[in-house]
Formats: structure tokens, sequence, C-alpha cells
């Protein structure tokens, strides 16, 4: 059997800032504690308070376990919620994806944020992913190189994507690299 775990005011606070982050507020509201009182702010208005619930009351109640309570003006909540910008949604691609892995060698001090940068901007709208897999330094690799690995994804609307539709954005992608940062194709 498990220990009866024991419900704190930290829990409370947690279950506030669930609540905020499941309404995109997160950012928007900010806490103010004095000693079992927690003040939640918006902007400069108070939209709520979390406490401790007095041993009056408790005892007026009949409650042996201590509790906390948690009271929030959903009239404000609404009000600093009105600012957000809607939620869009995309509807679920018909067509898959088509993954294409390149490994690419470098000097080390080539930062692959630049890399990932630079193939973003140059492998068309079709690119919906980057992301960098692996970067490997050692043999048989020279001394001051790196490989760096990219899994890219792209996608159409249309259509299934082949590797003749990528391949000519990935040979410009390689060529830009090879200009720009000496980058080979790790083979």
């Amino acid at each position: 059997m498990h220990a009866e775990q024991k419900f704190s005011f930290h829990d409370l606070k947690a279950f506030t800032e669930a609540l905020f982050t499941q309404l995109r507020l997160s950012d928007k509201v900010r806490y103010k504690y004095t000693d079992d009182l927690i003040q939640i702010i918006a902007g400069n208005t108070e939209v709520g308070t979390a406490y401790r619930v007095s041993k009056d009351v408790l005892k007026n109640i009949e409650l042996d376990n201590e509790a906390y309570i948690a009271e929030i003006n959903l009239d404000l909540l609404a009000e600093a919620a009105s600012n957000l910008k809607p939620i869009r949604y995309k509807p679920v691609p018909k067509f898959p994806a088509f993954e294409y892995d390149i490994a690419l060698i470098v000097d080390a001090a080539v930062n692959a944020g630049d890399m990932e940068e630079f193939i973003s901007a140059k492998a068309g709208p079709q690119l919906i992913s980057i992301q960098v897999f692996d970067v490997f330094e050692g043999a048989p690799l020279a001394a001051g190189e790196k490989s760096i690995a990219f899994r890219l994804l792209f996608q159409d609307d249309s259509k299934t994507l082949t590797i003749h539709d990528v391949e000519p954005r990935i040979n410009k992608v390689t060529k830009g690299l090879a200009k720009t940062f000496g980058a080979q194709l790790r083979s």
C-alpha cells in the first residue's frame, strides 16, 4: 500500500499553472506571494487568489486534513484571453512527407545552426522540417573536421513527392553549402 500523500500549497499552485497553460495564458499570469496567500495577477489586475483554508473553517466543516482553495474571476480571465491570437488548425495532410537524410563534412568551427538556417532558406517552400540528428568528430575524419547530419522533411499538399521532385532542391542546397561553408557530402 502507498502512504497517503498530503496535498500542499505548491500542488494548488501547480494546478493553477496547468489551467493557465491550457488556456494559453501562462505567459500573461504572474504570482505574488504573501504567507499563506498567492495573488494571481494578469497584467496589472488581480484575477484570483489561492490560499490555505483556515483551521476554524476546517473545524466548522469537520475536515481533518488541510485544504486549499483557488478563487479565479473567470470574467477577468476571459478579458485577459481576449487578446490571444486564435488557434489555427491545418487539416491532416492527404499525401505523405518525403524524408531525406544528408550528412556533410565541414570545418569543426562551422555552426550547425547556421547551416540549418541556410538549408531552410534555400530548400524551398515544401521543406516543412529540418533537424540535426548527428554530429560526429574523430576518425575517420581529419583533425579539425566534423560531420553534421540533417534530416529534411518535404511535403506537398497536392501530391506525393518522389526523389525526382526533391533531388533538384537537395542539389541546389548541397552546392550552396559547399560554396558557403565548404561542406562536402559524407559518403
